[in-house]
């Protein structure tokens, strides 16, 4: 299994990549440096990545971010290649978009809850400017998995 990742110095990459290499640790594989790698999280940036894991054999991709998901998707259909039969995939949903409906049946998705997201974000900033000296908060917001139907 390949991950493409997004923009290296962002921490949701960092901790996606970080995760994604555990994961490969936990189940007694080999870390394979050849099968990371980075777009820049906007659109036609995964299509040299996905070329590069198929080159390596790949048959299984995460991708860390929505629009790069997409963009596999449509980029596989494009080589002739059925995404969940041929490559299966995994993305993140971090975007709200009704695009994200037209591929939800070919790939297993981890949806973030952006609208969450943002009003917790939203209070925050509000709470530190009221209070600048407050102490930070971390609120951990929790995603849907929801798995692709099985395509025999």
């Amino acid at each position: 299994m390949g991950i493409i990742g997004g923009l290296p110095r962002l921490s949701s990459t960092k901790e996606r990549i970080n995760a994604y290499e555990q994961a490969v640790a936990d189940c007694g594989l080999p870390a394979d440096s050849a099968l990371v790698c980075y777009g820049d999280s906007m659109e036609n940036s995964a299509r040299t990545c996905l070329d590069q894991l198929l080159a390596e054999q790949c048959d299984a991709i995460l991708v860390s971010q929505g629009l790069m998901g997409a963009e596999v998707v449509m980029y596989l259909q494009e080589k002739g290649l059925v995404a969940g039969k041929d490559v299966q995939l995994v993305t993140f949903v971090d975007y709200v978009s009704e695009i994200s409906n037209l591929y939800a049946d070919k790939l297993d998705c981890i949806i973030q809850p952006v609208e969450e997201l943002g009003r917790v974000a939203g209070q925050q900033i509000l709470k530190r400017i009221e209070t600048p000296d407050a102490p930070v908060f971390e609120q951990i917001l929790t995603s849907v998995y929801q798995p692709a139907p099985v395509i025999k």
